[in-house]
């Protein structure tokens, strides 16, 4: 939201570099790749280890689980930008982060849960 109380769509600053990042990213390593990928039907492991390697996968992933921990928005931003060099290749790099989705919360509410109860039966707030 602006001052106005209006949302405002602008990007931040942060947002704008990762978007950047992965325009640079599908003009540069996918881009002239795709078509190899696209007639060989290999799978593209050089171009996914690269983004790997630039945190360009599984972004929303916190940051205690090896992500960055940022929204679902600077992830679809990123894909987004990824698609523009290849669709396929965007989906080879965006998979993990799909599958880890449904998995993440659970952990995270796993991990929450484990304290309560480690700490409840530690300092005696578990009551039979």
């Amino acid at each position: 939201m602006n001052g106005n109380g209006a949302v405002s769509f602008k990007l931040t600053q942060e947002q704008q570099m990762i978007q950047d990042l992965a325009r640079d990213f599908a003009r540069n390593e996918i881009a002239p790749v795709a078509e190899h990928y696209d007639k060989s039907h290999e799978y593209p492991w050089p171009v996914v280890k690269k983004a790997q390697e630039i945190g360009l996968t599984a972004m929303s992933v916190p940051e205690e689980y090896g992500g960055l921990g940022l929204s679902l928005f600077e992830e679809v931003l990123v894909g987004e930008e990824l698609s523009w060099g290849c669709s396929g290749i965007s989906t080879a790099i965006a998979v993990n982060g799909l599958a880890l989705s449904p998995i993440v919360p659970n952990l995270l509410f796993y991990a929450l849960m484990q304290e309560r109860i480690v700490k409840g039966m530690t300092v005696g707030a578990i009551k039979g």
